[in-house]
């Protein structure tokens, strides 16, 4: 009779550290999911930025030979066709 109560014991215990060892491997699946998104995040914005960087340079790339346009008839000619 205590042979099978003690079994039953060892049953309940590794049950419970299983458990507990699935909560954990969820925890840390949770917490790597989240630094991944995080990691994703800031590669976006990253990307955003240098996408506007980007932008504004050839903005200002495009003011620049405008502003030299007159100077440059043929120039002028050939940009605008």
């Amino acid at each position: 009779m205590a042979l099978a109560i003690a079994m039953a014991l060892a049953m309940a215990l590794a049950m419970a550290l299983a458990m507990a060892l699935a909560l954990a491997m969820a925890m840390a699946m949770a917490l790597a999911m989240a630094l991944a998104m995080a990691l994703a995040m800031a590669m976006a914005m990253a990307m955003a930025m240098a996408m506007a960087m980007a932008m504004a340079l050839a903005l200002a790339l495009a003011l620049a030979m405008a502003d030299l346009a007159p100077d440059h008839p043929p120039l002028a000619k050939r940009v605008c066709g």
